[in-house]
């Protein structure tokens, strides 16, 4: 399962394994891995072996381990107008739940910071397009 970050993929492990009972994994760092265990995703940092049904990746954006690898993909999308405020605040306030006081769009650097994430948020879905010619691929949208 991949996504660019801050598009739900979390949220949609956690739904999973809320309703199956099977953990979810991750390729992520072990730093945002121990925060995200807090919130009961108990797969948090296992992948590429047998403990894990499905794992979060955000390739081809960024790699976190190891070369990521799929037989098929589940893609969630979110609007990038949701994504790059919830980035920021991930990236800013280093929390998956803490929201600024004043909205990130008051910020004097606000139009160079969105034009960055929108560039990478355009880049990562035409990767993710070239990778789904040869591999099975859901899109899922979020929001």
């Amino acid at each position: 399962m991949t996504s660019f970050p801050r598009s739900g993929n979390s949220f949609l492990r956690k739904f999973l394994e809320q309703i199956t009972g099977i953990y979810t994994g991750s390729d992520g760092n072990i730093k945002m891995g121990v925060m995200l265990q807090h919130t009961g995703l108990l797969g948090e940092n296992h992948f590429g072996d047998d403990t894990v049904w499905i794992t979060k990746a955000h390739y081809p954006y960024m790699q976190a381990h190891a070369p990521w690898t799929a037989d098929k993909i589940i893609c969630i999308v979110r609007n990038p107008i949701d994504v790059i405020p919830s980035y920021m605040s991930l990236a800013f306030l280093q929390s998956h739940t803490a929201v600024p006081v004043n909205p990130w769009n008051t910020v004097t650097a606000w139009p160079d910071i969105s034009r960055y994430f929108l560039g990478g948020w355009n880049e990562y879905h035409l990767r993710v397009r070239e990778m789904a010619k040869n591999t099975p691929t859901f899109f899922l949208t979020y929001e």
